[in-house]
């Protein structure tokens, strides 16, 4: 499931002394690249996944995506520049202070959990955005607009109103692009 074998994520998940865990943005859809790229670099890195059915033409396949789009975390010191061997695949990087770090690390945690229970059980990642909950759209084509959630399943349908034309239109937006209003 994870990009490190089920047996070695505790050995990844761990303090490293010296070193603070941060957060690679990498281009979109290149998250198991650049997680890949750290692993081999030595980096300690952690890319939660989710396991996502889909159903197409009557046959059901499983694939497991990202928790969370273009996040990869990885345990690193400041000074660690690692952006020429990580190429195309790295955005940037956010760098934490020792207490966002500790936080964060510890939030992995809560993280891995889920992400073992998605093996099992649907996990959706924004669970506040449910239907009738009037959003604003945060990125993508209709960034700006504020919409109603008609309903959710995988991807949120959303209905963004014309107010001027009299008129209202529908979408599919991924969670992540959403916030409650």
């Amino acid at each position: 499931m994870s990009i490190v074998p089920e047996n070695d994520i505790d050995g990844v998940l761990c303090e490293h002394p010296g070193k603070n865990w941060m957060l690679y943005i990498s281009k979109p859809r290149h998250e198991k690249k650049l997680c890949a790229k750290l692993l081999s670099l030595g980096v300690p890195a952690y890319l939660p996944l989710l396991r996502k059915l889909y159903r197409y033409q009557g046959t059901t396949s499983v694939r497991f995506v990202p928790m969370f789009p273009n996040y990869v975390f990885a345990c690193t010191a400041a000074t660690e520049r690692y952006a020429s061997e990580l190429g195309a695949s790295l955005r940037s990087v956010i760098f934490c202070a020792d207490e966002e770090a500790h936080r964060l690390y510890q939030e992995l945690h809560t993280v891995r959990h889920f992400e073992l229970l998605s093996l099992t059980h649907e996990v959706l990642v924004k669970p506040e955005i449910v239907p009738g909950a009037t959003v604003f759209i945060r990125s993508g084509l209709l960034q700006g607009s504020n919409a109603i959630v008609l309903r959710r399943k995988n991807k949120c349908i959303v209905i963004v109103n014309l107010l001027g034309l009299a008129y209202s239109a529908q979408a599919e937006l991924d969670a992540l692009e959403l916030e409650l209003s």
